[in-house]
């Protein structure tokens, strides 16, 4: 079952496929186990469990940012997120590692030694780039859908983005399983860093006997993710509503920061929103929003900006008040944005 089921479970970089970076910890923690088990007992598994989890601590750290361990997807009830962050990080030696003995500690850390295959991970969605002082994390599922079984979070080209080791942008992640209320909004487009048309999410959910071709039928080819000459993400979920086409997003270096563009293709008239989540003081004038940490950051849009309070989790059923920007505009496709974001 071990063996069988890590082909399904991690996809070719070594990512976890279900969409959630706490997941993607636990299970990385689940096939070190085994693999320390039959290092114990002598037995051959070892090498092929070693393999797995090799590559999944190399995610684990391609995944960390500076500020963090970004919490995107669900948050497990049955492990603090504190506990295996030390995966992502050979310096951190406490949680989890503190709990081996020395000899299989240094073991551990010595299967950390692999780099992630950074166009691998980014053909299965996940794509980090670095930029002056920012380093950023976008997440762009391969087909658009949610990843079938997954936690069916619509948070297709959802982003973190921090400054140094200053957290500016993040993925609030989910405190709660549930299908109702609050539970149900966490997996929503409503509380990721992506842009929305009449409020609907990117992609319908995903149902496990939906086929390929009728998936393409209903959204076309799903998502494209480019990182050169600038970091674009591109997906056709909404091309299942009447005259509305391509959506795209681009994130180019400006300034000290960075320069959002996006666009959406089509005619007919939309509602066009945009959310951008923080955990930083918000102070609002006009278009312009002034994002206050221990550094300060201009955040200028074309338009209002809105607010509205939002619990970042760091554990399950555990969290603090963080703020969603929103960007909303009733206008006739084709659409246009600009957002700057910059250091004061």
């Amino acid at each position: 079952i071990l063996r069988h089921e890590s082909r399904r479970l991690f996809m070719q970089s070594g990512i976890l496929r279900e969409g959630s970076s706490h997941y993607h910890l636990l299970l990385t923690r689940n096939y070190l186990d085994v693999t320390l088990a039959a290092r114990r007992h002598g037995r051959s598994e070892q090498a092929e469990f070693e393999d797995v989890a090799r590559k999944a601590l190399a995610v684990a750290r391609e995944l960390r940012l500076p500020g963090g361990f970004p919490l995107i997807g669900d948050i497990s009830p049955d492990s603090p997120p504190q506990y295996l962050t030390c995966l992502s990080n050979s310096d951190i030696r406490t949680g989890w590692l503190e709990s081996l003995s020395e000899d299989e500690r240094e073991y551990v850390l010595s299967l950390m030694d692999r780099a992630a295959n950074r166009e691998a991970l980014a053909y299965d969605g996940w794509l980090r780039k670095k930029q002056g002082p920012w380093s950023g994390l976008w997440h762009a599922s391969p087909k658009g859908w949610c990843a079938m079984p997954g936690h069916g979070h619509q948070d297709c080209g959802g982003f973190e983005l921090h400054c140094e080791d200053e957290a500016v942008l993040i993925d609030p992640g989910r405190g709660a399983y549930g299908q109702e209320g609050e539970a149900f909004k966490y997996a929503s487009g409503e509380v990721h860093n992506i842009l929305l048309i009449d409020g609907a999410d990117p992609f319908p959910p995903n149902k496990p006997y939906y086929n390929e071709f009728f998936r393409n039928q209903i959204c076309g080819n799903g998502t494209t993710v480019k990182s050169e000459p600038y970091l674009t993400i591109e997906h056709d979920g909404y091309t299942r509503f009447p005259g509305v086409g391509k959506v795209s997003r681009q994130f180019q270096p400006f300034m000290n920061g960075w320069r959002i563009f996006s666009r959406v293709e089509g005619s007919g008239q939309r509602t066009i929103s945009q959310h951008f989540v923080t955990p930083l003081i918000v102070e609002l004038k006009g278009n312009e929003a002034t994002l206050v940490g221990r550094e300060k950051y201009r955040f200028r849009a074309q338009s209002l900006w809105h607010t509205q309070a939002v619990t970042i989790w760091s554990a399950y059923g555990k969290g603090t008040s963080g703020t969603i920007l929103a960007l909303e505009e009733t206008t006739t496709l084709p659409f246009y944005s600009q957002v700057d974001l910059e250091i004061m």
